[in-house]
């Protein structure tokens, strides 16, 4: 038995994704994603909420922290991890926890999601880190989780929403890419 198999199967990257949208009194859509919300009734939580969650739900504390990367925007978290599978860094494929209040996996019948369906996913698995960049079918803040999955990068996905986000209004999660 290969021991360097073994020690790969048991032990997971885990990545814990957090985009600070996700910590607003309400969640907010635009169709056009270079449109930045500016509504005055977005309101962000309490900084005793933010720490509160953190700590209960994300198993975070102020006293023991943990290594991280911050980013403006949330596609140079694609960027960021090709960067560490080819330098070897992280191991492929990661468990990811994504808290965000969209998905970013492109919105429902979107140019992006058609361009990873009809073209990306059909490219060596190795092509497809070096996918097509912005525009309407591009990689975009709004897909970058779908062309990371296209990747085969996320062993496992938990998408933890916006608590205003209901079932039937996740037009932000491709139903030709998320059945069911």
């Amino acid at each position: 038995m290969n021991v360097t198999l073994l020690r790969e199967c048991l032990f997971v990257t885990r990545v814990l994704d957090i985009d600070l949208d996700l910590f607003l009194n309400d969640r907010k859509t635009d169709r056009d994603p270079s449109v930045r919300p500016t509504d005055e009734d977005l309101t962000p939580w309490t900084r005793t909420q933010l720490r509160e969650f953190m700590k209960d739900n994300c198993g975070l504390d102020l006293q023991k922290p943990i290594l991280g990367a911050e980013f403006i925007e949330h596609d140079e978290l694609f960027f960021y991890l090709r960067n560490e599978f080819e330098s070897r860094t992280l191991t492929k494929p990661i468990e990811l926890f994504h808290l965000d209040a969209h998905a970013d996996l492109g919105l429902d019948r979107s140019a992006s999601s058609n361009y990873v369906m009809t073209d990306l996913l059909h490219r060596p698995v190795k092509q497809r880190a070096y996918p097509k960049i912005g525009g309407p079918d591009g990689l975009t803040p709004g897909s970058w989780l779908l062309f990371a999955v296209a990747c085969r990068w996320i062993g496992s996905l938990v998408y933890v929403h916006h608590p205003t986000l209901h079932l039937p209004d996740l037009l932000d999660i491709p139903s030709e890419v998320m059945k069911n």
